[in-house]
Formats: C-alpha cells, structure tokens, sequence
C-alpha cells in the first residue's frame, strides 16, 4: 500500500511543521528525509499530541545525542511519559528512548512512521465498542498484513508497534 505525501499532510489537515533544508542538513539527515521533512513536515503539536500524545520538534530544538556509539537526533517526545523520539543518523530508522540507554525501534524512517499512525488511527477508529475478541484479531492481522508490506521491521518482536498491537491481540481492547 503506497500512501502519498499529499495523503499524509490531508490527514494532518496540514497541520505540519515545516523545515528548511539548511536546517536539515545541520543535522547530516539523509537527502531523501529532508526532502521528505521539507515536503511534508511533522505533525504540529497542537494537534499530534491529541491524537499520537507526540510532539515533534522545530529544527532549532533538535538535539545531537550519541547512544551506544550510534550518533542519534532527538526529533520530538512523547507527551505522556518521558521518552524521547530521535532518528539514528546512520540508517534514519525512528526510535524512541526513555533513558537514552535502551532503545526501542519504531520504524524504518520517518515517512513510514506517518503512514504508520494514519493506518493505525485510520482502522482502529472503525472497531466499535464494546470490543469483541474476534474483531481485535482481525483488525490486528489486517493492520499487520499491510505494515508488513511497508516496514516488516516493525513488527518483529519487542519494537514499539509490537507493543502497540499485543494489546488487541490478547484481548485487552
């Protein structure tokens, strides 16, 4: 499934942060992510942290962190818990960390992180309440079918959209 830029900022309602390539590239980001940050952006916080409860950075709040060796760029945060969302240098993969020692893998790139939320947000708006056991797992195997056509490396075990599906899959919701 191939969502387009146009699609993505539709479904932000262009609410999106805007970045300059000189911005960018004080960051060393790939040419494809600042073409993509200077096409799109990323979510404005006023309306992703009502809806991903994330709030992603102006360029002027990057900040340059080294985990493990592996140069990393704190791109925004979390709103609810303190975790920091930041894309690794050398591959742009998306993580997140809470004490900028363990980090959780969250998507091959930022583009696919976007399209990511909008599937997500997108099909889990259509399960009603109350949850049946059989709708959770079909919705869990839908979605995961078409992530794995886009990220496969974001549904192994352990990264964060693991752990955002594990709950429909047991029974939770």
């Amino acid at each position: 499934m191939v969502i387009s830029n146009e699609e993505i900022k539709l479904f932000w309602n262009n609410e999106l942060i805007r970045y300059t390539k000189d911005d960018l590239r004080k960051f060393k980001f790939s040419e494809d992510t600042i073409q993509f940050l200077c096409a799109v952006g990323l979510p404005d916080k006023k309306l992703s942290s009502k809806i991903i409860f994330k709030e992603f950075f102006d360029a002027d709040h990057f900040k340059e962190i080294i985990i493990n060796n592996d140069i990393f760029i704190i791109i925004g945060k979390h709103t609810d818990v303190d975790t920091s969302l930041i894309v690794k240098l050398d591959t742009m993969e998306l993580y997140t960390t809470r004490d900028l020692s363990k980090i959780v893998f969250i998507n091959s790139n930022i583009k696919n992180y976007l399209v990511f939320e909008q599937l997500y947000r997108t099909q889990s708006s259509k399960i009603k309440e109350p949850f049946d056991d059989e709708e959770n797992l079909l919705f869990v195997k839908n979605l995961k079918t078409i992530f794995s056509g886009i990220d496969s490396k974001a549904l192994e075990d352990g990264t964060y959209w693991d752990g955002v599906l594990f709950p429909y899959e047991i029974g939770l919701f």
